[in-house]
């Protein structure tokens, strides 16, 4: 099974899916892998994203890295979903695959849904805050040239969730 690299932006849906599709779906949640979680374990993944507190994995790149690399090449999985962080997608892009990204069109539109979800999924407002700044930044500015040809942006509507999209595939 050819195995897609998938950059949804936040809230569009990772989890869900991958939770209703756990036989071709993974989604790799990178706060798992770049702060350590001990003493937080009962928090959600999304409120634990927003604690100012965290402590860091020094080792947290080349670990998420690593994770991507073996569900990749376990060949279990038709989607691995990843981190957007240019630092993650340099790394994948290193390693030798293509990345997609979906994200919505940036519109006012996608900043009032991305909120929406954002705090109905329970995250704090100061991660809304920081992370809604990028639904605008296109990410061709992160990469030279030479990578940017394994890189594909789709952008979809402000409505839509990474299910909308995979099944329009």
């Amino acid at each position: 099974m050819e195995t897609k690299i998938i950059l949804a932006f936040p809230c569009m849906g990772k989890t869900y899916y991958a939770e209703h599709h756990s036989d071709i779906a993974i989604d790799l949640e990178s706060s798992d892998y770049f702060f350590d979680k001990r003493g937080y374990e009962h928090l959600s993944s999304e409120v634990f994203k927003g604690l100012p507190n965290r402590v860091r994995n020094p080792n947290g790149l080349k670990d998420y890295l690593a994770a991507i690399d073996k569900a990749v090449k376990s060949g279990k999985y038709k989607y691995v979903f990843t981190s957007q962080s240019p630092d993650v997608v340099n790394g994948i892009l290193k390693l030798g695959y293509e990345v997609q990204y979906v994200r919505p069109i940036p519109c006012q539109t996608s900043y009032d849904e991305f909120e929406r979800r954002a705090k109905e999924r329970g995250n704090i407002p100061e991660w809304i805050e920081n992370t809604i700044i990028y639904l605008n930044a296109m990410p061709w500015s992160y990469f030279c040239d030479d990578l940017l040809e394994h890189v594909q942006i789709h952008l979809v509507p402000p409505s839509w969730y990474l299910t909308d999209y995979l099944n329009k595939e």
